[in-house]
């Protein structure tokens, strides 16, 4: 689909909503998957159950969070449709939920492990006896209300509504259409730790003597070419070991999926870059780290390569439609999910996205900083002058900022008074608040760095690509290649910029101060860069002493006498403090006098002089 469009009509709130819907609308008619990109706030969720009911196509609703499960069931009884939710193991099953736990038994951690080697909630349940020697709890009085509401029947409802997990399902998405609201793409990767892999490969090699490997050790030590084509002859000649099987976790021991890691193992690519690369049958893309023995495994659903096929009888034998819907999509990641010949639809150019967040929205950015000061690890994360920049905002503003950064950032914040500045229920992490409205009614906010999940996260996408990512460069000019630098947009400037609309959303517009350069090329952000002067744990004593001394003129003596510092550090800091104007020296040697020019704007953390700027 092309995003060249007629002329448009002005950017209203309710003109860009009309045009998702009719995007969506499309892509409902659509028999290839189509990513709809459309930024938070033009109405996507709706659009999509009001273009359910004027289709009148079943539809199946994936996402995220449960908090909108509710949302979407409100909206389809207003559209006058009937709905259910698809039941989840770790929700539905009281087992799982640790209803169940005693002193004696830890029902919970035991099945989930089980479930983390590859056995399905339903598999978990009908093996019970098998795998725990005993009925689950949940039993006890007759069927598992997990898997009791399984057994629903998808033809009686106009739309189901589930999670991302359920687009490998047939049951949920034969015959209807699947519209994937919001997905974090790289959520669906499954990842096993390298002794999961062990024991998992080599109890599958137990079970499989027609394969010359004895173990895991046996196999990826070897660089027999006739072993490996030995073995790859035995997996031509079984197709069935696409699918996992219960079989191979015995006694707690193996995985499901022993044979799919089998496979990877025999064909993998080392891209030299520290991770192998490998292609499965059926679209599973595989990613080993070769340090750690960590595989990542990415598949793409078998239902959206069946859309608008029949069976022989004439039933769907996939979805109707595929329609995914993103804010800020990374089309590189969504085509490995979605496949090659994937649709996109662009709702808004780029300059109209700038007007629409400007103009439509009424929100105001802010760029305080020039660098992309990553905050994921915590490694870089300077609270000195971040929570003196915090400060400053918060004195300044009419209302009360938010702050969003890192978990890790926020708890060193924390440690260092943060809680003095804004309460805990103003914080957010990156990434937590995707598809929610709790900070909507807000006027003002702080977004403190950028997320970056590391060069090994990107060299693992590239990996499932097939491509090597060797970054070049430090900082803002690290450079990771055409896919590796989309990837990166994707989790660091898309991820900032969904925070900054999930501000102002009732449509009162909100300003947004954000510390970093990790931004959208293309949205129109005031630069506004401080003069930062945190104040250190020795100049605050002495800052705090030349308040409290309140005298109009004073001698180094009379500080040094109300800290805990040395006089030596209290002179570097008077120092410091004069030739940054806020107090003023006179005489010299033992005869020298301070006085007060403006102590008090150096505030609790520092003081934050900003640029003058038009507007």
């Amino acid at each position: 689909m092309s995003s060249i469009r007629a002329e448009a009509p002005p950017l209203t709130q309710e003109s860009v909503r009309n045009r998702t819907k009719n995007a969506i609308h499309s892509a409902f008619l659509c028999n290839e998957p189509t990513l709809v990109g459309a930024l938070p706030g033009s109405g996507k969720s709706f659009a999509s159950v009001q273009v359910a009911k004027e289709t009148g196509q079943p539809t199946t609703f994936l996402t995220e969070r449960r908090t909108l499960y509710d949302q979407l069931g409100e909206w389809a009884d207003d559209a006058g449709l009937t709905w259910r939710q698809i039941p989840t193991f770790h929700h539905d099953c009281p087992t799982a939920s640790g209803d169940h736990d005693t002193e004696g038994e830890d029902w919970k951690s035991n099945i989930r492990s089980l479930y983390s080697r590859g056995l399905s909630g339903g598999v978990l349940h009908s093996q019970a006896r098998h795998h725990f020697g005993k009925q689950l709890p949940c039993q006890s009085n007759g069927k598992c209300p997990y898997t009791a509401a399984l057994e629903y029947d998808p033809e009686d409802y106009d739309v189901l509504i589930g999670n991302f997990r359920h687009l490998y399902s047939d049951k949920p998405t034969r015959g209807r259409t699947v519209v994937i609201d919001e997905l974090a793409v790289d959520s669906l990767a499954e990842e096993y730790d390298a002794d999961q892999v062990a024991t998992g490969v080599s109890e599958f090699l137990k079970t499989t003597p027609e394969i010359p490997f004895d173990n895991y050790s046996d196999l990826i030590e070897s660089n027999d070419r006739k072993l490996r084509e030995q073995a790859l002859s035995w997996f031509n000649e079984n197709p069935e070991w696409h699918f996992q099987k219960s079989t191979l976790v015995r006694q707690g021991v193996g995985h499901a999926s022993g044979a799919l890691m089998t496979y990877a193992l025999l064909v993998r690519e080392n891209l030299g870059n520290g991770v192998e690369s490998a292609l499965l049958p059926r679209n599973v893309r595989c990613c080993r780290e070769r340090e750690t023995g960590k595989l990542l495994v990415f598949r793409r659903p078998a239902s959206v390569q069946r859309i608008g096929e029949e069976c022989e009888d004439g039933e769907p034998a996939g979805p109707l439609a595929v329609v995914a819907l993103d804010g800020t999509p990374v089309v590189e990641q969504w085509k490995l999910l979605l496949g090659p010949d994937m649709q996109f639809d662009q709702v808004l150019s780029d300059e109209e996205q700038a007007t629409f967040v400007e103009e439509t929205l009424n929100i105001r950015v802010i760029q305080t900083n020039e660098n992309p000061k990553p905050y994921s690890s915590g490694e870089y994360v300077t609270p000195p002058s971040d929570l003196a920049l915090v400060e400053a905002i918060r004195d300044e503003s009419a209302h009360p900022p938010v702050l969003i950064s890192s978990k890790k950032a926020i708890r060193a914040y924390r440690e260092r008074g943060l809680d003095e500045l804004i309460p805990p229920e103003d914080t957010a992490h990156f990434g937590n608040l995707r598809g929610l409205n709790t900070f909507a009614s807000r006027r003002t906010a702080v977004i403190l760095g950028s997320p970056h999940r590391g060069d090994d996260y990107i060299k693992r996408w590239g990996a499932f690509a097939g491509e090597t990512i060797e970054p070049e460069g430090r900082g803002a000019d690290r450079d990771y290649g055409e896919f590796g630098n989309a990837v990166l947009a994707g989790h660091r400037e898309f991820e900032v910029l969904q925070t900054i609309l999930r501000l102002g959303r009732d449509g009162e517009g909100a300003t947004v101060f954000v510390h970093t350069c990790a931004l959208p090329e293309w949205i129109n952000a005031t630069v506004a860069l401080p003069e930062i002067r945190p104040l250190a744990a020795g100049m605050e004593e002495v800052v705090r002493a030349i308040e409290q001394l309140g005298s109009d003129e004073w001698r180094t003596a009379e500080i040094s006498e109300a800290v805990e510092i040395s006089s030596r550090q209290v002179r570097d800091h008077l120092n410091k403090l004069a030739d940054w104007g806020y107090i003023d020296r006179h005489g010299t040697g033992r005869g020298r006098r301070w006085s007060d020019i403006r102590i008090h704007e150096t505030g609790r953390f520092g003081h934050v002089q900003f640029p003058e700027t038009n507007g």
